[in-house]
């Protein structure tokens, strides 16, 4: 009866363990994804500035100016910094979703070695 208390509990304890470190797995990828949305939303905001300064000048027929101008330039400057994140950000990500994946697999060989 001994034994099977403690089998009982190390069952216990090792599921307990797994969902832990399954929720802190699911917790970093949602705090990456959260980081990539917020980088779109950063460009989405410049492309909406920008947008808005083309829009001013074309109606007031000064595009050649405005393209040129240093406030366009920092701005596409700016964007290509953010995609340049949002890359960086969105491939790490990717990354973090596969590890888990891989140690799910060496598990499961691990589980099988053991019950033979």
């Amino acid at each position: 009866m001994q034994d099977l208390w403690e089998k009982i509990k190390k069952s216990v304890v090792e599921g307990v363990t797994i969902a832990a470190e399954k929720t802190e797995e699911y917790t970093k990828l949602g705090k990456a994804k959260i980081e990539i949305l917020n980088t779109k939303r950063k460009i989405s905001a410049k492309f909406t500035e920008l947008g808005s300064i083309l829009y001013d000048a074309i109606k007031d027929g000064s595009t050649d100016e405005v393209i040129k101008s240093d406030k366009v330039e920092e701005l596409v400057d700016v964007i290509k910094g953010f995609e340049s994140e949002l890359e960086s950000k969105e491939q790490k990500f990717e990354e973090m979703k596969k590890k888990p994946q891989q140690e799910d697999k060496t598990d499961t060989v691990d589980t099988d070695a053991d019950n033979e």
